[in-house]
């Protein structure tokens, strides 16, 4: 009987053994695979709110050159570039440069100074062919008649700005307005397309070591429709829709956090 107890006192020693190595070595697989696949995720993590303490508590003057734009389709297809260009130099109070298709004008959204540019594509209406691309000043005759049968097909509206950090979400929304209002401006039926917004950066894109290793200083990739484009200087964000301007925002704003 004495035997038996120091045999079943034995054996539980044994599996309590057996157990505990199983115990320590699945503990130290899990806490090699948790330090395998968290890092890259906690150091981006801790390096955003990093940045984001230190540029609203410490860099109270630090800027970000922004740039959003969008080209509109003429539904119209027999309005003259003259006659626009006549309209638009009456609705923007800023006469026209070029061969009246670009409009340069300062504008003011929540205490804060945007520049915008509006450009107007054209053809002449002789001609079958569409181009995205001002017609060359070369086209234009000294009697003037070169300007008056070019058809407009196409407009562009871009607006800029240097925005300060700590504001930059609310005045990167004050961007969209701003170009919504432009766009309200322009006398003529237009179909507008998609959006491309850019913010500078400064640094290269460094989402984990292999880049940072490997020298790259510029990515590009896209999901089914929006197409990201991160360099040396900039992050743009471009082909997309109007319901995904709050989120196109948020990531650039998260962008720009870490890497600015």
């Amino acid at each position: 009987m004495q035997i038996q107890i120091i045999g079943s006192e034995s054996a539980l020693q044994l599996f309590s053994l057996i157990t505990t190595f199983i115990a320590t070595l699945v503990g130290a697989i899990a806490t090699l695979f948790i330090q395998w696949a968290l890092p890259d995720d906690a150091n981006l993590k801790t390096k955003y709110y990093a940045n984001h303490v230190k540029k609203r508590l410490f860099n109270g003057d630090f800027t970000i050159d922004s740039k959003l734009t969008r080209a509109y389709d003429v539904n119209d297809k027999e309005v003259e570039l003259q006659e626009l260009s006549d309209e638009l130099w009456e609705e923007f109070g800023v006469q026209a440069t070029g061969m009246k298709d670009h409009f340069e004008f300062p504008k003011t959204r929540g205490n804060n100074d945007f520049d915008v540019d509006v450009r107007l594509f054209h053809e002449e209406s002789s001609q079958g062919h569409f181009s995205l691309e001002p017609t060359s000043t070369s086209d234009h005759r000294p009697d003037g008649s070169g300007n008056s049968e070019r058809i407009v097909n196409t407009i562009r509206v871009e607006v800029t700005a240097e925005l300060p950090y700590h504001r930059l979400k609310d005045l990167l929304f004050r961007e969209y307005d701003l170009l919504r209002d432009i766009e309200a401006s322009i006398p003529q039926n237009l179909d507008g397309g998609t959006y491309s917004l850019s913010c500078d950066t400064g640094e290269p894109p460094e989402f984990n070591h292999l880049f940072s290793n490997m020298n790259f200083h510029r990515l590009k990739t896209s999901n089914e429709n929006i197409e990201l484009e991160y360099d040396d200087q900039k992050v743009t964000v471009r082909n997309y829709e109007e319901g995904e301007v709050d989120e196109i925002i948020d990531m650039t704003y998260k962008l720009v956090t870490l890497y600015s």
